[in-house]
């Protein structure tokens, strides 16, 4: 059999097709596609307009990557979409994630919110709000040392410093000219002011510059074509006594020692302008007539008093006398104030008012308060007699009750004014069986002043007479199977008189 050279050959050129057409069976060394890295942009600080004033015009911030990663970055207007600028990319490496990166003005041509964007390579864009302050005095700020100043030469408080700046609408300080203006009644002081970096403004107001009254100091600031004013309130005042006033404790005095309206106080009061104590020079007078009997001297407004006791050279001098005060502060006009006092003779002496009635003409009414209602009283032109039986109660029970009253004369009504007013009455009884009581006292409480009835004479003892009401009640009782025969109550009082 003969052996066949084709074979090999077509066997050989089979296995090369294979090879060449086959790559999939050859082993791949290529490297895998990295993951993109995630990007985060801090939000810069405030830029403000005009760009090239040098306030604000950059500013910066900073760009973190998860990976190494290069960052494109521009600012955007988002109200058109359009690129106001386009920064230099950041490259972020291994070893230095984070990078600083300016920011400024450049492309800038409004105010408002724009869009700061960084896209990572290969990666997504993120942004964040950038803000552009457009350096116009939305706002102008004032603020005065003291809203109170006074024109006395030895005052501490004689001007006022006003300081004044101006801020855009993103609340950042912006550059300005303009002036402060103090207006008081009709006159009116300005000072010129200017900030070129938008730090504050200070003006000093003088108190002698201007006329007293309230009034108002008014900040203008003009800075890219706006003006803005602010204003706050300004008082100028002088040193002065405001008010005076005077008074007497008792506008009327006995200067006799018996502890009745024996002397006066007289107090001083003054207010000023400045809210204050402050010295002061005045007098105190007493006149009558065209004569001064008492002088004091006053050297402030501080609250004064004292104590007269109505006599004129150590004598009592009956008539009206005129308390006068004048009282003048370091500036402004003398205030003035006066009141009257009285003074009488006359002296306080001790006295009794005593009167003795028919038991029956104060005992009008009674009350039975036995089970049946027996209790009785009888009336006759000598004797006022009061029957009790059983107490409806029990043992000890009261069994009738007579009341009534009688009424305060007016001398001793009068009297009260003099102090206490006291009345004792006493009861003369001819006649007393088992169990009877009496009392007096006011009218709503009778019982204030009660003992025990006997035959003859009986009294509770002195009782101190209510400033007010002019009867006092009077009250009689019986026990069970009682009774009593009155014939005369005596009403003594014990008061003070005037005389002369």
């Amino acid at each position: 059999m003969k052996k066949s050279f084709v074979a090999p050959f077509v066997f050989l050129t089979i296995a090369a097709i294979s090879l060449t057409g086959a790559p999939a069976a050859v082993a791949d060394d290529s490297e895998p596609t990295p993951t993109p890295a995630n990007v985060v942009v801090n939000k810069p600080g405030i830029l403000t307009l005009p760009n090239g004033d040098g306030v604000r015009d950059t500013t910066s911030f900073t760009v973190e990557a998860d990976a190494p990663t290069t960052v494109a970055l521009s600012l955007v207007d988002p109200a058109d979409e359009s690129v106001v600028s386009v920064l230099d990319p950041v490259i972020l490496t291994e070893g230095a994630l984070t990078a600083t990166v300016p920011l400024t003005l450049d492309g800038v041509v409004r105010p408002g919110g724009f869009a700061l964007r960084a896209t990572p390579e290969g990666g997504e864009t993120t942004s964040t709000k950038v803000m552009i302050g457009s350096g116009q005095p939305q706002f102008a700020n004032i603020a005065l040392s003291r809203s109170v100043i006074y024109t006395y030469k030895k005052a501490t408080a004689r001007s006022s410093v006003a300081t004044v700046y101006a801020r855009d609408e993103t609340g950042e300080r912006v550059p300005f000219t303009g002036s402060v203006a103090a207006k008081v009644g009709s006159k009116t002081v300005t000072s010129k002011v200017s900030s070129a970096a938008g730090a504050d403004a200070k003006v000093t107001i003088a108190a002698t510059s201007l006329p007293l009254g309230a009034g108002t100091v008014t900040f203008t600031a003009t800075a890219q074509g706006l003006t803005s004013k602010g204003s706050a309130k300004l008082t100028v005042r002088n040193v002065a006594v405001t008010a005076t006033k005077v008074s007497a404790s008792q506008r009327t005095v006995y200067p006799a020692k018996d502890g009745y309206l024996d002397a006066t106080k007289i107090a001083v009061s003054a207010s000023s302008s400045t809210g204050k104590t402050i010295g002061a020079t005045g007098t105190v007078k007493i006149v009558r007539g065209s004569k001064t009997v008492r002088t004091w001297k006053l050297s402030s407004t501080k609250s004064w008093s004292t104590t007269w006791d109505g006599k004129v050279g150590g004598k009592v001098v009956p008539g009206t006398y005129t308390v006068k005060v004048a009282l003048k502060g370091p500036e402004g006009a003398t205030k003035s104030a006066s009141t009257t006092i009285a003074v009488k003779k006359g002296k306080l002496v001790s006295t009794k008012t005593k009167k003795t009635y028919k038991a029956s003409s104060i005992l009008k009414t009674y009350t039975p308060l036995d089970e049946y209602g027996q209790g009785y009283c009888q009336y006759d032109e000598v004797t006022f007699g009061c029957i009790g039986f059983d107490g409806y109660y029990g043992d000890d029970a009261v069994s009738l009750i007579a009341e009534g009253s009688t009424t305060i004369p007016a001398s001793v009504r009068s009297a009260k004014a003099f102090g206490a007013v006291k009345v004792k009455m006493t009861l003369n009884a001819s006649g007393v069986s088992g169990q009877a009581v009496w009392g007096y006292g006011s009218v709503s409480d009778p019982t204030a002043k009660v003992t025990a009835m006997k035959k003859g004479n009986t009294s509770p003892g002195w009782y101190t007479v209510p400033k007010s009401g002019t009867k006092l009640g009077v009250v009689a009782a019986t026990g069970e199977y009682s009774y009593f025969f009155a014939k005369t109550i005596t009403v003594e009082y014990s008061h003070k008189k005037m005389v002369k």
